[in-house]
């Protein structure tokens, strides 16, 4: 045979943006760069040394070329393995396909491991191509890609859930298991909530509670509560995320709602798990980052460097939105308390997706999402779930006549020009899991996860309008999100051309005839002129005013405390409890800088919920784990993470709910100290914390 000799190697480039004029791109790929995306790369040389860093771009401003040419370039120049990491499967495969239009060399890695091609792996090993792959194939409990230099995240925005199933260990509702640890647990849950849990059919409105189980109750029933997961989880997938959190699990809180128990840390332990931290570099992309520390939190990172956004598109959005608010029209307004009314609101938006004859739904839960089906969708249109475009889009967009309807999927989803012109945001997008309901339902603290939601929403609403020249109405249904979508305070936060959006389309909703929104619809989607020369300019105009607006004062305080939450997990889960004290009493005085403004207040969450002080909880012990080499601690400590914005410096502070396991801001150290002198059975007094 004719033997095969090495050939011409790939040649290196001075920096990416030299790299991309090198590349032999096919017919259909880019034939430029944009200018901004060649000041980020021009500008990434000189952060290519810091750990983390983040870009963000909006929709369709290139991220991916720009993450792909930097991966390329990095793979070329210094011999490095690369792996980029997308949040779905079929955004993977999309991935895969741009970066050969463009002439970057990857290979497939989607799937489990087994099924990848040997030839695709060893081109990753040898850093010959760059890997792409799903984000758990980095995050799980036996990583084959855990000797990347540079990991590269798509659309980081969406890793939190992802990222935190890696620590989450889940039972569904009607399991062995779910009933065993609520059993357990039952003196940790508030009043009769337990028997109604267990019962085998529920009370529609517990579908949107979540109970945080009280951690001292946790705590005195650890043995038992091990033993049961112990037992169960080898029966399910559980077992690997169990495999995770067991050695840590009293640094872990357990949340429990109509559909499922989860016992998970408050935070990702990332710093744990070496696939992730042993990287020379973590670059994470997307086009709504946040602020408020959130994107630290879902990553478990103290710092995470933000490159400086391109002049001018930290204020440009990606196509035109026209938000509907139909609860706001005359005929609408009511429908809440009138039977009637909701039906014709529905009957409303049903016609809206029937017109455009390809329509996305989104809820925040499945159970929401069947409630919406039954009552939104158009007669004889199909329904197409989330398993039917795990891989590819095909199965709704060849469809004429059809509702993609996806529960708490707010991303992920690319549907652009006439794939899809109306998109259905049905209920805040909260309250995806336990943790969520809890803090959202029972705790009434909804601001603390305002950031998040914002993201979600921003998120959402952005699917079908991928290019500049993209439209797309967005109906929003449900009176929380039409309050958080009217919230000034809250939206200052947000992207100024959808703030700017927004506030256009609550003016063309409120107090108007359903008809009169009806035809606003109709003209915004065929362009009529009345949009472009009456609406277009004023969008434009607020957008510029609000792109002038400062963050918020508890974003900033947020921002500042995330480093000490972090920190405060991270030597929880190594068992070093008086330190997680210590950095916890430092996030909360971070937020408390805030307090003289009146807009934000501590109130007891996840962290600070550790029972209320007494005798008895003074003398507890701890059970003992299976590893002897940690110092006694129990956990959590409060959580900084906790807080809630007033509106106005004046507003007074109101009445914690009553709740069977209530601590107060001001007995927070002295619970946590008390916790942290246990002393576990075989410890002597002198290796407790003092």
């Amino acid at each position: 045979m004719a033997f095969i000799t090495g050939g011409a190697h790939p040649t290196s480039a001075a920096n990416p943006e030299a790299l991309f004029r090198d590349l032999p791109r096919l017919d259909h790929g880019p034939k430029h760069l944009w200018a901004h995306q060649a000041d980020i790369l021009r500008d990434y040389l000189n952060h290519r040394d810091d750990d983390d860093l983040a870009i963000e771009l909006p929709t369709g401003a290139g991220k991916t070329l720009v993450g792909m040419l930097i991966a390329e370039w990095r793979r070329r120049t210094f011999g490095e393995r690369v792996v980029y990491l997308c949040p779905t499967l079929q955004l993977a495969r999309q991935a895969v396909a741009d970066a050969q239009a463009s002439g970057i060399s990857v290979v497939d890695l989607t799937g489990s491991s087994r099924t990848w091609d040997a030839n695709d792996r060893l081109a990753y090993t040898q850093a010959n191509a760059i890997a792409v792959a799903h984000y758990k194939a980095v995050f799980n409990s036996n990583s084959q890609l855990g000797d990347a230099d540079l990991l590269i995240f798509d659309d980081a925005h969406a890793a939190a859930g992802a990222i935190a199933d890696t620590w989450t260990v889940r039972f569904e509702h009607g399991t062995a298991a779910y009933q065993e640890i609520v059993t357990v647990l039952t003196p940790g849950l508030p009043g009769t909530s337990a028997g109604r849990l267990l019962a085998p059919t529920h009370d529609p409105a517990m579908w949107s509670e979540g109970y945080l189980v009280d951690p001292q109750v946790v705590t005195d029933n650890l043995a038992g509560l091990t033993q049961v997961i112990d037992d169960q989880a080898p029966l399910s997938n559980a077992k690997y995320a169990w495999g995770m959190v067991r050695d840590s699990v009293d640094a872990c809180n357990v949340f429990v709602s109509a559909d499922e128990v989860i016992v998970r840390p408050l935070l990702p332990p990332t710093s744990t798990h070496s696939p992730y931290t042993d990287a020379k570099q973590r670059l994470y992309l997307s086009a709504t980052l946040g602020a408020g520390g959130e994107l630290e939190r879902a990553f478990g990172r103290r710092q995470i460097t933000r490159m400086a956004v391109p002049e001018g598109w930290d204020a440009q959005g990606t196509g035109r939105r026209f938000f509907v608010f139909p609860q706001l029209t005359q005929e609408f307004a009511r429908a809440d308390a009138d039977a009637s009314a909701a039906d014709a609101m529905a009957a409303f938006v049903s016609e809206l997706m029937e017109a455009a004859g390809r329509s996305l739904l989104l809820a925040p839960s499945n159970h929401a999402l069947e409630q919406c089906k039954q009552t939104l969708v158009p007669a004889g249109y199909k329904i197409v779930t989330a398993s039917d475009v795990e891989i590819s889009l095909e199965p709704f967009t060849t469809e004429p006549n059809a509702v993609l309807a996806l529960a708490n999927r707010y991303d992920g989803i690319d549907l652009p020009d006439e794939h899809c012109r109306v998109i259905v945001l049905a209920g805040l997008p909260v309250g995806a899991d336990p943790q969520e309901r809890f803090y959202t339902a029972l705790l009434g603290a909804k601001r603390v996860l305002q950031e998040r939601t914002r993201t979600r929403f921003a998120q959402g609403a952005g699917r079908a309008t991928r290019n500049a020249n993209d439209r797309a109405v967005v109906v929003v249904l449900g009176q929380p999100l039409i309050a958080f979508a009217g919230d000034r305070d809250i939206q200052t936060g947000t992207h100024p051309e959808i703030r700017a959006e927004l506030e256009i389309g609550i003016r063309n909703s409120s107090r108007r005839p359903a008809a009169d929104v009806q035809t606003a619809v109709k003209q915004f989607l065929d362009q009529d002129p009345a949009w472009n020369t009456d609406v277009e300019p004023e969008i434009r105009m607020l957008r510029d005013q609000y792109a002038t607006a400062d963050d918020a004062l508890d974003t900033k305080a947020l921002q500042s405390a995330a480093p000490y939450e972090i920190r405060a997990l991270d030597a929880a889960w190594r068992g070093n409890f008086g330190q997680a004290v210590q950095e916890a009493e430092r996030a909360i005085q971070a937020l408390s800088g805030a307090l003289s403004s009146g807009r934000i207040k501590r109130c007891g969450t996840t962290w600070p919920r550790t029972g209320r002080a007494s005798p008895r909880q003074r003398t507890r012990r701890m059970p003992r784990r299976r590893t002897s080499s940690h110092m006694p601690r129990t956990w959590p400590p409060p959580a900084p993470h906790g807080c809630q914005i007033v509106s106005s410096p004046t507003a007074p502070s109101p009445p914690p709910r009553p709740m069977r396991f209530a601590s107060t801001p001001s007995r927070l150290t002295e619970s946590l100290l008390t916790r942290g002198r246990s002393v576990r059975p075989g410890r002597s007094p002198a290796r407790s914390l003092k």
